[in-house]
């Protein structure tokens, strides 16, 4: 049975729909490229294969938050298929919400746990290969599982839900997938269990932590507002 998704509880609910998005939601597939500009505040749907009715229902239940950014309900292979970390954090710094160097933080952070979401959550793969694992064979039959699960609908249909919005001192992100979690308190997993890339997640950001049995990861970083 697929997870539910748990959403901030102070998020209010967008607009009502039955069987396709709200208007002015921009519906991509894995073969369109991301917009080179987008107007923000907005909404994006990312869909595969035949999620686009299920992706869709899947986008009715998010709330939006106060001071919202933008809203990103996509498949699993669509969010492999797109560097959406890389996009998004030029959207942002295009507003100026954040500043250059903050920047660097915010697309570790997301491409971290939107990896994090795709292979460990929702493709329900192990650990990466440490450091000392990393020869040829070892690499290759890593990424060979990768494309081997994304090539299985149950697995490449499930959603990750990402989501920023704002204050006048924060930048707030919340990732959420639909893998099995980890029952695991946060303050009891150290590097190996967490992973290299988390960890060093909790280092660049001002606020880490995950929620739902860890199918959910949320941070903050400052915005350049708090500095006026």
């Amino acid at each position: 049975m697929a997870q539910t998704f748990t959403i901030n509880p102070h998020l209010r609910h967008s607009a009502v729909f039955e069987t396709s998005p709200p208007p002015g939601t921009l519906t991509l597939d894995e073969h369109t490229p991301l917009p080179t500009t987008l107007q923000l505040p907005a909404r994006l749907l990312g869909v595969s294969g035949d999620s686009h009715l299920l992706s869709a229902k899947v986008l009715k239940r998010v709330r939006r938050p106060q001071g919202h950014l933008i809203t990103v309900v996509g498949t699993t292979a669509w969010f492999h298929a797109h560097d959406v970390a890389h996009w998004l954090t030029d959207q942002i710094l295009h507003t100026r919400i954040i500043t250059k160097a903050v920047s660097h933080d915010l697309r570790l952070a997301l491409h971290e746990c939107l990896r994090n979401a795709i292979i460990h959550g929702n493709l329900g793969i192990g650990s990466s290969p440490r450091a000392e694992e990393t020869d040829v064979t070892t690499l290759q039959n890593y990424y060979a599982q990768v494309e081997e699960r994304l090539k299985l609908p149950p697995l490449a249909e499930k959603h990750i839900i990402l989501q920023c919005w704002q204050d006048e001192v924060l930048l707030s992100c919340q990732i959420t997938d639909q893998g099995a979690g980890c029952t695991q308190p946060l303050a009891d997993v150290g590097v190996r269990h967490l992973g290299l890339g988390l960890t060093l997640v909790r280092q660049v950001v001002e606020h880490f932590a995950l929620k739902d049995e860890g199918r959910t990861a949320f941070f903050t970083l400052p915005c350049a507002l708090a500095d006026r």
